[in-house]
């Protein structure tokens, strides 16, 4: 038998599903995953998804977790470290609390998933705690812990 948060959360799935279709977009796809680790406050990586794969969230940007920038974007502040750290801090958290659901849609030119300029998989990333469903990127911004 069935949990009732897994009736709540196919239902929020069909309803996603069928607002999409509504609107022309394409289909996305909804799935379970396992947290195998949180790099910072919006990547992850998880399986199963055909195989382990680290994946960006697609709907907020947190600071850095690390000293490590991208190639022409300055150093990384203290301060900007500590914001990252308490990112990820939080969300590992809240990812380990309950079901962690992605949702990701195709990418273009037939790619399978929309990928960011590094090729990570972008994704709405949902927890179901406590008969809630929590949006992380929603949760996150709320939390004060994105950029914007």
């Amino acid at each position: 038998m069935k949990s009732p948060s897994t009736y709540l959360f196919t239902g929020i799935a069909c309803l996603f599903a069928a607002a999409f279709a509504q609107s022309r977009v394409e289909p996305v796809h909804v799935q379970e995953v396992r947290v195998i680790e949180v790099v910072d406050g919006d990547t992850y990586v998880v399986e199963p998804i055909a195989t382990r794969i680290k994946l960006r969230l697609a709907n907020a940007d947190t600071w850095e977790s690390r000293r490590v920038r991208r190639l022409g974007e300055g150093a990384i502040s203290d301060e900007e470290l500590a914001k990252g750290q308490a990112a990820k801090r939080a969300v590992d958290e809240l990812l380990r609390s309950g079901r962690v659901f992605v949702e990701t849609r195709p990418g273009k030119n037939r790619e399978p998933v929309h990928a960011d300029s590094f090729g990570r998989p972008l994704a709405l990333v949902r927890v179901e705690s406590g008969g809630k469903v929590i949006d992380v990127g929603e949760w996150l911004k709320e939390q004060g812990h994105t950029r914007q």
